[in-house]
């Protein structure tokens, strides 16, 4: 167990018991009095009754103080979600901390209530955000399919070198109504980690039978930017107490950099305005651009690192669908309303070895938006779509915010912190120690191009 985390003590116990994992959890924190629910809660597990990033004792100990009229009750003391709250649900919270629970509960993206059978001894992922969130628990022991998009990239992108990939294999699109069902049928899996149901795999929770389906376990990993979330959750689902510490060693992580983020945007007291937007086809002669909105991960990224988006007034309600997360305009859209920055996001979707492929957005970009601030100050920032948003979203909130308010990030060193991220919660230096030449450093990468920095 990492030193880091004294706080934690996760002890699993296994139990041969037709040849089921019991997984007992404990959050040996040194404080017996919880604080009530918070109104933002990560892990969103039915039983986690006290609204923290834990499913343990604690929780035992809330909900029955909830029994006796001590504690005020919520929608997670419901463990077995039978629309009820009392006795049984304090049993079923003991079962699934003995690992001994038939499913457990959860509250999934759309906000409603879904399941995941127990124990889950396989997997598939669809969209690369999930891939790296199944990364960063270290769960990729139990990852056998995925979609076509992650499986042709896993021999070309670097950031899944180190990776074993030889088990795994394609189970083609996850996208809208464009999967083959007969297809996923086959590959027998307990479990599906994937999207928004707006998105991936559509409708395909009314095609499963009671005998025969795949549990859809759908998480935030990018749609509406709350990793954290994505990532503690998924791991209680799956049930493995290692899973789990490398998920708290994750968030606790996040937190970390966003206390720093946090810290520096108090010294700054005016916000610099902002607009993330993908080229798609675009070039000088053809205007089509994608401005990204509320939900899109992209979006709220920005926002992470204390930037006004002036795409704030579209999709407020911050519906997840392809239709409301991204305003389809054309480059005169971004010229009139004249950001200070603008954020475009690249080719790709993880880290690059060299700025070539970044480069080339950002002299795309530079063109036609000449006349605007942005432009005329050098602050467009070019990144790979898949920094923004999922479990790497952070460290290019940190990158952006130490680059637009630099005064206020001037001993923050953001390099180090994706070093961490790298080492600790990606498959890319495993086995190599730093001094090895095809260990991944940081300041190496094309990671984020920004011409001021350069």
């Amino acid at each position: 167990m990492n030193n880091k985390l004294v706080a934690i003590i996760v002890v699993a116990i296994l139990v041969v018991a037709g040849g089921a994992i019991a997984v007992i959890y404990s959050n040996n924190s040194g404080t017996d009095n919880k604080p009530s629910v918070a109104s933002d809660i990560r892990l969103v597990v039915y039983g986690n009754a006290n609204g923290d990033d834990y499913l343990d004792n604690n929780d035992l100990t809330y909900l029955q103080n909830v029994l006796d009229g001590k504690n005020k009750e919520n929608k997670f003391c419901d463990t077995n979600c039978d629309g009820k709250t009392n006795q049984e649900d304090v049993e079923y919270l003991k079962a699934i901390l003995a690992g001994t629970a038939s499913e457990i509960y959860y509250e999934n993206l759309n906000g409603n209530i879904a399941s995941v059978r127990q124990p889950v001894n396989t997997i598939g992922a669809d969209y690369w955000p999930i891939m790296y969130g199944i990364m960063a628990i270290g769960a990729t022991d139990i990852l056998t399919w995925t979609d076509s998009g992650i499986y042709n990239s896993l021999s070309t992108n670097d950031i899944y070198r180190g990776l074993d990939t030889s088990n795994i294999r394609n189970f083609g699109s996850g996208f809208h109504e464009g999967y083959d069902f007969e297809t996923i049928m086959s590959t027998n899996l307990d479990a599906i980690v994937c999207g928004s149901e707006d998105i991936y795999f559509v409708g395909i929770e009314d095609k499963f039978s009671d005998e025969s389906k795949i549990d859809m376990i759908r998480l935030p990993f990018w749609e509406g930017g709350d990793v954290s979330s994505a990532v503690i959750t998924l791991a209680y689902l799956l049930g493995n107490s290692e899973y789990i510490e490398n998920a708290h060693k994750f968030i606790e992580f996040q937190d970390r950099i966003q206390k720093i983020i946090d810290d520096g945007l108090s010294n700054v007291d005016k916000k610099e305005t902002v607009l993330v937007t993908y080229l798609g086809s675009s070039t000088e002669s053809s205007l089509e651009v994608e401005v990204e909105c509320r939900g899109s991960g992209s979006y709220e990224c920005s926002i992470i690192a204390g930037m006004n988006n002036l795409a704030s007034y579209l999709n407020q309600e911050g519906k997840l669908s392809s239709d409301t997360m991204y305003y389809n305009t054309d480059q005169e859209y971004i010229i009139g309303k004249n950001p200070d920055w603008v954020i475009i996001l690249g080719s790709g979707s993880g880290l690059f070895p060299n700025e070539n492929k970044l480069k080339t957005s950002y002299d795309v970009g530079a063109k036609y938006l000449v006349t605007t601030s942005a432009a005329k100050n050098n602050q467009i920032a070019v990144s790979g779509s898949g920094i923004t948003s999922g479990t790497m979203q952070m460290n290019t909130a940190l990158y952006l915010a130490c680059t637009v308010y630099a005064d206020a990030f001037e001993n923050v060193d953001a390099d180090a912190f994706l070093q961490e991220y790298i080492d600790n919660f990606t498959s890319v230096n495993n086995g190599l120690s730093s001094t090895d030449s095809d260990y991944l450093k940081a300041d190496s990468t094309g990671f984020i191009y920004i011409p001021s920095k350069v």
